[in-house]
């Protein structure tokens, strides 16, 4: 029998070699911004505009965060907005909340994010074949 996605899921992810305590909820894209996203992805070759991706896949891919602090010691506020994306209007991070991450923090958690995005091969021993 197939297993439905839960698309409330939540997983919580940390920084390799961060020991501040920091942790991320990244969440399950849904599947309409997951294939912009991916495509823009796979179409995008200059580091600048890489980055932009990466950036917009954080955006929409993180849910919230605990224990993640300014240089100064003050907690990043969690601020989210609506954009209206290719695919319709989407919640997700502000600008504000973005520039408190490194690039390679952004590299990390896309590549985090994506990961929780793909389907996996212990998963697609229970999905549906559509091919007949």
């Amino acid at each position: 029998m197939p297993i439905a996605v839960n698309r409330q899921a939540v997983r919580e992810y940390t920084l390799k070699g961060d020991e501040s305590g920091t942790v991320f909820y990244l969440r399950v894209l849904d599947r309409p911004l997951r294939n912009w996203l991916f495509k823009r992805v796979a179409i995008t070759k200059d580091a600048e505009s890489v980055l932009a991706v990466f950036e917009d896949i954080v955006r929409y891919g993180i849910q919230g965060w605990t224990q993640f602090f300014t240089s100064e010691g003050k907690p990043v506020e969690i601020e989210t907005t609506d954009y209206t994306t290719p695919v319709g209007k989407r919640t997700g991070l502000k600008e504000a909340a973005l520039d408190y991450f490194t690039k390679e923090g952004i590299a990390e958690l896309t590549a985090a994010i994506l990961d929780e995005n793909v389907l996996k091969e212990s998963d697609a021993k229970n999905s549906v074949s559509l091919s007949a």
